[in-house]
């Protein structure tokens, strides 16, 4: 994703380097401890964006070299959106020019807002991809919580009876690590690759019909006082995940409802809807009173 990243340890302090003195190619690469293409590419890197370097022999200067762009928070948050939109929306050989240029134009900032821009970048991509798989995402943190077995299906068509472990992020997007249980073979699969995800448990069993899962966070986790029919799935130091077998779903949402932001269906999905249209109505009805 962003392989033409400048190493903050090279070019940054080449610059430096060459800014203050004369310096021999064989001092720079000690100093450095970078391999001669390294620094060949460098030098070419900081030509490319417009600066002049004076050689002779093998003893290189920066001429008229300026950090002339002092950049503020909200423009690198504007640089790191553009290129995740040209990452996302651009053909491969547009968006590795694009990075180019960008590295250029950031070459004429400081070091610190150029790795400031590059981490907003990966934060940004990060949250894009999360974003994009989301529902799998979470179909899929329910069985890795529950331990439940789960049939996922994929772009092939191929069907794979699955315990679902734990998620790794790989490249631009998460990889699912899981037990295979036809093979008892722990394997990892891009989630990208799955097209559907299948509880393989009877109706009777089934934990879409049985229970309803919600989080809550931060003092409510702490002090919360867990009723009859409910169980804990996951306890974290901000969050509590609970499980709630209660036939009485409307007085169940009532309550959740009670607990504002500090609470979140999880699952499954037609209760969460179903939460949801009772907080839009909720929501309907304040207006008109006021």
């Amino acid at each position: 994703m962003t392989k033409n990243l400048i190493n903050k340890n090279s070019i940054f302090k080449l610059i430096k380097m060459l800014d203050m003195e004369q310096c021999e190619k064989e001092v720079i690469l000690k100093h450095l401890q970078i391999a001669l293409p390294t620094f060949y590419k460098n030098i070419q890197k900081i030509k490319q964006a417009g600066f002049k370097i004076e050689k002779k022999n093998n003893i290189y200067l920066l001429k008229k070299y300026k950090n002339i762009l002092k950049l503020e928070n909200n423009e690198k948050s504007t640089i790191a959106y553009m290129l995740n939109m040209a990452l996302m929306y651009l053909p491969k050989y547009k968006f590795d020019n694009f990075q180019n240029f960008i590295n250029k134009f950031l070459l004429m900032a400081s070091e610190c807002d150029y790795l400031e821009v590059y981490k907003k970048f990966r934060l940004i991509r990060k949250c894009s991809l999360i974003e994009k798989y989301e529902e799998k995402i979470d179909t899929l943190e329910i069985f890795i919580l529950k331990k439940e077995k789960a049939k996922i299906t994929l772009r092939s068509n191929r069907k794979i009876l699955i315990r679902p472990l734990r998620f790794d992020w790989k490249k631009d997007s998460p990889e699912l690590h899981y037990i295979n249980l036809s093979k008892n073979t722990e394997e990892k699969i891009n989630v990208e690759s799955i097209a559907k995800i299948e509880n393989p448990n009877t109706a009777e069993n089934n934990i879409y019909n049985n229970e309803i899962i919600f989080e809550l966070y931060d003092t409510l986790a702490k002090r919360y006082l867990l009723k009859k029919e409910e169980r804990i799935v996951k306890n974290t130091k901000n969050s509590l995940i609970i499980a709630s077998s209660s036939k009485d779903k409307q007085t169940l949402f009532k309550r959740l409802l009670r607990y504002d932001t500090l609470c979140k269906i999880l699952f499954p999905k037609n209760e969460v809807d179903e939460f949801n249209k009772i907080i839009d109505k909720a929501i309907i009805n304040i207006d008109s009173m006021g």
